[in-house]
């Protein structure tokens, strides 16, 4: 088999790649609610900045985790395989754990 190189490059970065775009998106998500003033408004008794954010974050974990078990569940029999297959997870896992610390943001007053 050998080494694939861009498929594998992308699956090794696969959960840097989530965590940025739900970094991009929790944040762009707040800072636009401050700045348009829609923090005030609600989704089902929560603010909607909060709501949107979380629902963000829930499909980001879900990704992370389809990562991890893409890579824990894969075939070590190629060259390079279970190195590749190990920097995946732990990536994805690193970026699950950054997402996690990141929302915490969300116990703070929005707009201050």
């Amino acid at each position: 088999m050998g080494w694939t190189g861009f498929k594998d490059i992308l699956f090794m970065a696969a959960g840097g790649m989530i965590w940025a775009a739900r970094f991009v998106l929790a944040y762009s998500m707040a800072a636009l609610s401050c700045a348009k003033d829609f923090h005030s408004q609600t989704l089902g008794g929560y603010p909607l900045a909060t709501t949107l954010i979380v629902a963000v974050t829930v499909i980001a974990l879900g990704a992370q985790a389809i990562v991890i078990a893409v890579a824990m569940r894969g075939n070590a029999a190629a060259e390079g395989g279970e190195f590749i297959r190990w920097v995946a997870a732990g990536v994805a896992l690193l970026g699950a754990l950054a997402m996690v610390w990141e929302s915490f943001v969300l116990f703070l007053p929005a707009c201050t």
